[in-house]
């Protein structure tokens, strides 16, 4: 034991070469956290580390760091914090969350320089603060009502339905989750423009499962599909969702526990704007048909999509549970070159987000789109909510499997919409 743990630290201690050669120091003395540190921080650990944090402690002021600069300097070293779940190199992501060479240097330096906190007054203040909408004040603000989640909250589920009650068509920006708790794991945003969800059961995961063949294709970024909610979601530039009279959102949260009862009020913001420029639309693939043998440690999920269309690919959600291991993705073109759009070696389902490209990939007709996702149902694996493994199938509940690889693609014409949702529907026949 005393050797694995002494192995477990030569690891932790172990900088990536790589994570330091491109990083030219600043002139002994200069660093400071005010101006070099605090922004860095503030914006790629403030999800987690914030005030009301989900994690175990804040990183909201310069004294909070100050404390843990040893190990925040580890962490940040060896890639391990902040988490960041796809490869690099795999895809072209904007938002992979992890830190360049520049910031893991800075924060290094500063750290081996005794962590000088530089001018209070020029620290900038953390983005945030308890009781704010992250994305200002919201154009329309849907509450859900109460509900207590209790203190030993295990793989809890619940449905709330929000009417819209609009009086005219509108176009939707971006949304926002006010997140007053940390007991919320995870929110899925469902759009029923339809009443077929309406009355949903509150404890049922599954009273909200629309099948995508129903749904077909709308101008609409994985909207009537699953939307990752803890933080707010902000559509590309020429792009909003439609939003017609009649519409209801229903919002379903996954809880944790927090260690003590909390009586939960989600409330919903939403953002609209002019109509946009740009249909966007999300190509989905994966399949219902799951059947995860107990102690099977290797199994594959696999899925594929020929384009009849000509598209270019702006965003990518992969999706999976506690089961998930291994997701990949990617594109082979007409000519046979394969274009990576995301690769997670390690799934961990706390830290799924939704992904965009740094810029829109170019994805002609003929071109398939491919999917590989590997599943541990074996007692191996610490998120197994099972132990013993039990079979698993789909479902929407967190004791349940899904395997979906959601891709946000812009399409040039409504005759080419046609001709997807053609092609679409039967593919999922």
């Amino acid at each position: 034991m005393r050797l694995l743990a002494f192995s477990c630290l030569l690891a932790l201690l172990a900088v990536p070469a790589s994570a330091q050669d491109e990083y030219e120091p600043l002139p002994n003395g200069t660093i400071n956290f005010a101006e070099h540190i605090a922004s860095i921080v503030f914006r790629k650990c403030g999800r987690c580390h914030g005030e009301n944090p989900s994690a175990p402690f804040s990183l909201t002021d310069y004294r909070s760091l100050r404390e843990r600069g040893r190990v925040i300097g580890i962490v940040t070293n060896n890639g391990s914090m902040p988490p960041a779940l796809a490869e690099p190199g795999y895809g072209d992501l904007a938002n992979s969350g992890r830190l360049s060479a520049r910031e893991i240097g800075l924060i290094d330096q500063w750290i081996k320089e005794g962590s000088p906190e530089g001018d209070p007054a020029a620290i900038p203040p953390f983005p945030q603060p308890t009781g704010e909408w992250k994305l200002g004040k919201p154009d329309l603000v849907l509450n859900a009502g109460s509900f207590t989640v209790p203190a030993d909250a295990y793989l809890l589920t619940r449905n709330f339905v929000l009417p819209l009650d609009l009086e005219s068509p509108r176009w939707l920006k971006a949304i926002a989750l006010h997140r007053h708790s940390p007991a919320y794991l995870r929110v899925l945003l469902f759009v029923d423009a339809e009443g077929r969800t309406a009355n949903a059961a509150a404890d049922d995961a599954n009273a909200v499962a629309v099948d995508r063949a129903e749904l077909r294709f709308s101008p609409d970024p994985a909207f009537g599909a699953q939307i990752m909610m803890t933080r707010p979601w902000e559509l590309p530039d020429g792009t909003a969702q439609l939003l017609v009279p009649g519409t209801s959102l229903v919002l379903q949260t996954h809880f944790q526990a927090t260690g003590v009862e909390e009586e939960i009020e989600p409330e919903v913001g939403l953002y609209f704007t002019e109509e946009p420029t740009k249909k966007l639309v999300t190509l989905s693939l994966g399949t219902k048909d799951l059947d995860l043998p107990a102690g099977e440690a290797a199994f594959h999920v696999r899925s594929s999509f020929t384009l009849p269309v000509a598209l270019s690919a702006v965003g990518i959600l992969p999706n999976t549970h506690l089961i998930g291991s291994e997701l990949k993705a990617w594109a082979t073109l007409p000519d046979g070159t394969e274009e990576g759009l995301v690769w997670i070696k390690d799934w961990d389902f706390n830290y799924q987000k939704q992904y965009w490209f740094n810029a829109s990939l170019a994805l002609p007709a003929g071109t398939t789109i491919e999917m590989d996702f590997k599943y541990d149902n074996s007692a191996d694996n610490f998120n197994n909510p099972n132990y013993p493994p039990e079979d698993v199938a789909w479902g929407l509940g967190m004791d349940a499997e899904v395997a979906g690889l959601n891709v946000q693609v812009v399409v040039e014409s409504d005759d080419d919409l046609a001709k997807l949702n053609e092609t679409y529907a039967a593919y999922r026949q």
